[in-house]
């Protein structure tokens, strides 16, 4: 196993690492740029893409690339399943556009076949491809991904009206949130099918942290337990930049090993609240520092995140959520150089 999954992983896991593991969120959000592409391009072109994804390990050997040499289109895969407009664009991730009846809650029978609807299958072939390529030398894919059930909701139906639906208990959105647990299962399975040596799954879902915590617990954590205990042996990593400081208790709960989280909680608090189950992964501001900042203030956000996290177990040094458009590789390698040397 490459050193810097099993660093990660005993870091997951809470035991002592050699040093401070690091690990980011990479996604066509952002990786395409850093190598002067296109998103078209990127997502389209199979050699661009594999060249982007080997630039990330072979530039930065120290990090983790989560879930790594992901076959992404933004949310348009998930939703693109279950019958919504995707439009492709020149320079940012597919955007999808709502769809306006209530049809989608009502059919919500009908769950759609990983291996024929959409994007997904689409995607299914070229982790396939992938992971052909890579066994030749030696890599493979490690963890895959999915959008949860709440953010494939609001995508699908507009985040206004889901939110609106769930204060009122609408019956056929919660039996609908129900079905994409079942939905989700099957997609991150069907991901896992295609890859040798599987090592954790990444869920994300930013509209679970706007839950009120009565909603939280009714719906929204038996959802999510649903999914991640079926992958019980694995790194199970959960990803909801919205501050939730209000959750963390119950976050602790549903059955995953690592939490990355918005830069407005502290490491510090976090810890507190979540407990001592959950490593963390986090938590420097992803635009205005990591993108945006110079590479010394990148280094002391990050050095303050090592001191926050007090020396303890489980912290793993990266971005409040994925890569931001515009973060240069310069402000990665000072994060890189503050864990390696603490």
């Amino acid at each position: 196993m490459e050193r810097n999954w099993d660093n990660f992983l005993k870091a997951a896991s809470l035991q002592p690492t050699y040093q401070i593991a690091v690990g980011f969120i990479a996604a066509g959000v952002w990786l395409p740029g850093l190598l002067g592409m296109s998103t078209l391009e990127y997502y389209n072109n199979h050699d661009q893409f594999m060249k982007a994804n080997l630039y990330l390990i072979e530039r930065f050997p120290e990090a983790v690339w989560l879930p790594g040499f992901w076959v992404e289109f933004g949310t348009a895969a998930e939703t693109s399943a279950f019958g919504a407009k995707v439009i492709f664009n020149e320079d940012i991730p597919p955007s999808v556009l709502p769809i306006t009846s209530k049809r989608i809650l009502l059919e919500s029978t009908r769950l759609p076949n990983p291996n024929t609807d959409g994007l997904l299958a689409l995607t299914l072939e070229r982790y396939r491809q992938v992971e052909n390529q890579l066994s030749a030398i030696g890599l493979g894919v490690h963890m895959v991904a999915s959008r949860g059930p709440l953010a494939i909701t609001a995508k699908l139906i507009g985040l206004e009206r889901a939110l609106a639906l769930l204060n009122k208990r609408d019956t056929h959105l919660l039996h609908f949130l129900d079905q994409l647990a079942v939905f989700v299962i099957s997609w991150l399975q069907a991901q896992i099918d295609q890859i040798r040596n599987p090592l954790g799954i990444l869920i994300l879902d930013d509209v679970l942290g706007m839950l009120a915590e009565e909603q939280f617990l009714e719906y929204g954590l038996p959802v999510m337990q649903s999914i991640f205990s079926r992958f019980e042996g694995l790194v199970r990593v959960f990803h909801n930049d919205t501050p939730c400081t209000h959750l963390l208790p119950g976050l602790s709960e549903m059955d995953f090993e690592v939490l990355n989280f918005s830069h407005k909680m502290s490491i510090k608090r976090t810890q507190e609240l979540i407990g001592s189950k959950v490593a963390l992964l986090g938590n420097i501001n992803q635009r205005e520092v990591a993108a945006q900042g110079t590479s010394q203030q990148v280094r002391e956000a990050a050095r303050e995140c090592i001191r926050d996290g007090a020396g303890k177990p489980g912290l793993i040094l990266s971005v409040s959520g994925a890569l931001y458009p515009g973060t240069p590789a310069e402000n990665i390698d000072a994060i890189i150089e503050a864990a390696s040397s603490y």
